[in-house]
């Protein structure tokens, strides 16, 4: 449980240092495009991945293992703490995702229009030719993006979404079908996560 998390939240971060730097190479500024370089981007990664592998460190402690699996504590502190953590840890990172993503997309737009400005177009010819006129490179980033949005939303959110209800009805009397319905929609909200990851993984090969 503890790698699994751990790989959660990391393929969070990373998608978060991802667009981060999307946006640092499309400034305007030249000294914040010098910032993203792959030297510095190794120490980034490497000195921020070890705090995060530290607050993982609450799983084997506040997790107990059940006839439905190895889940997290529902009485006490600890259920407080993983609710919110979670909540945070996936609402943090969309809102991240979704504003870097769109000043992303500005930039890449508006530098094309100042390009297609300097040259001798007639205005209808601007408008039918834009996405012609943006490159490959950028398309594809922009469509990346948009994919990446859409991915985190649908993939994360179940899981908070269940988080909540369990939190919730914890001090519910539930039947034996309604605990079956509930380990079945975890399992699925589970899934997702992991479908996320390997998502991730296979997007930083890339």
């Amino acid at each position: 449980m503890y790698f699994f998390i751990t790989g959660i939240v990391l393929s969070r971060y990373y998608l978060c240092l991802i667009s981060i730097d999307r946006w640092m190479v499309t400034s305007l500024h030249e000294r914040i495009r010098r910032l993203s370089n792959r030297q510095t981007i190794k120490r980034i990664i490497f000195f921020s991945t070890i705090p995060w592998l530290l607050f993982c460190l609450h799983s084997p402690i506040g997790f107990r293992s059940e006839a439905s699996g190895c889940v997290p504590s529902t009485s006490g502190f600890y259920s407080t703490f993983y609710v919110i953590s979670n909540i945070i840890l996936t609402i943090v990172p969309l809102i991240m995702l979704i504003s870097f993503t769109t000043v992303t997309f500005q930039r890449i737009i508006s530098m094309q229009l100042r390009r297609m400005r300097t040259q001798t177009v007639h205005p209808v010819e601007v408008q039918a030719n834009l996405r012609e006129r943006i490159s490959n490179k950028n398309l594809h980033m922009i469509r990346l993006n948009l994919i990446q949005v859409i991915a985190f939303i649908v993939l994360n959110l179940p899981n908070v979404m269940y988080s909540l209800y369990s939190f919730f009805t914890k001090t519910n009397q539930k039947t034996s079908d309604q605990i079956i319905i509930d380990n079945f929609y975890n399992y699925i909200a589970s899934y997702l996560l992991y479908t996320h990851c390997a998502v991730r993984k296979k997007t930083l090969s890339d």
